[in-house]
């Protein structure tokens, strides 16, 4: 059995209305901003990324030793069209491999 994210499967309908009510959705295509609270850069719903979150949401699904990135490369974008799980021995196939976004998840991934 996988380990999940701690505390994100207790999420209640009014929980998962709460998150929402955090997001200026669009067309999917769009990014959908957090318009809540952010630390550091990145978008945080209780003491989790908010896309991490979404992620796990839209999917049901979130393994602890994955990372999920945002292919639009905003790091406010909740979309979970935006996201991407990459697992420890994955690659990063959506990412630039100049970018440091790629630098930093591909280094991460060699690291383990």
């Amino acid at each position: 059995m996988k380990a999940t994210m701690p505390n994100v499967l207790e999420l209640t309908a009014k929980d998962l209305a709460e998150f929402w009510r955090h997001v200026a959705t669009g067309p999917s295509d769009c990014c959908w901003e957090w318009v809540g609270y952010c630390f550091q850069g990145y978008a945080s719903y209780r003491g989790h990324l908010a896309h991490r979150v979404a992620y796990y949401i839209a999917t049901e699904n979130l393994p602890i030793d994955g990372v999920v990135y945002q292919t639009c490369c905003n790091t406010s974008c909740v979309n979970p069209l935006h996201l991407r799980l990459v697992m420890p021995n994955g690659s990063a196939p959506m990412l630039s491999k100049f970018s440091p976004r790629f630098r930093r998840v591909a280094g991460w991934a060699k690291s383990l």
